[in-house]
């Protein structure tokens, strides 16, 4: 039996998708300290190693067909939260394709600063913005065909071509 080397440890190379997510955030206008104490998590697979269930935006890796090709994408949940006797576990908003996830953050916490509720992320959830969150998922479904854009089908990260 042979054992590829090659694999990454999970589904979905969260490492790339944090890096593109940092730098469409910096490039933005958003003003992130106004956000509060918001916390992000990534996990490159549903395991929870990235805790992304106890996160107030968590993203866990997954991979779908789409116009017969593997195409990344990552479960949204929002409004995890870790507190002593208050933790709660994140509710699931959708999937989105890995290439489409930096833009659909900046549109969530756009909307999120816009919002009266701007820096307390789970008021913010509370008051319309899980719809929100689950709403803003069908803006950033689009998936080009694999003719077009054959690096889209790949992750953040990942060696073009291999």
């Amino acid at each position: 039996m042979h054992r590829r080397r090659d694999l990454s440890p999970g589904i979905c190379l969260s490492r790339g998708l944090a890096e593109a997510v940092a730098e469409r955030l910096r490039t933005s206008a958003l003003d992130l300290y106004a956000l509060g104490d918001l916390h992000l998590h990534i996990s490159g697979c549903p395991n929870s190693c990235g805790r992304h269930l106890v996160a107030d935006i968590g993203l866990s890796g997954a991979s779908r067909r789409i116009n017969d090709h593997p195409l990344p994408h990552y479960t949204v949940q929002v409004g995890g939260h870790v507190e002593a006797g208050q933790t709660r576990l994140g509710e699931p908003v959708g999937q989105i394709p890995a290439r489409n996830v930096p833009d659909y953050l900046a549109d969530l916490l756009s909307a999120f600063a816009a919002s009266e509720q701007v820096g307390d992320f789970g008021a913010y959830l509370a008051a319309g913005g899980r719809q929100m969150a689950a709403d803003l998922i069908s803006a950033h479904t689009h998936v080009p065909e694999f003719a077009a854009d054959p690096a889209y089908y790949q992750d953040w990260g990942a060696a073009i071509g291999k």
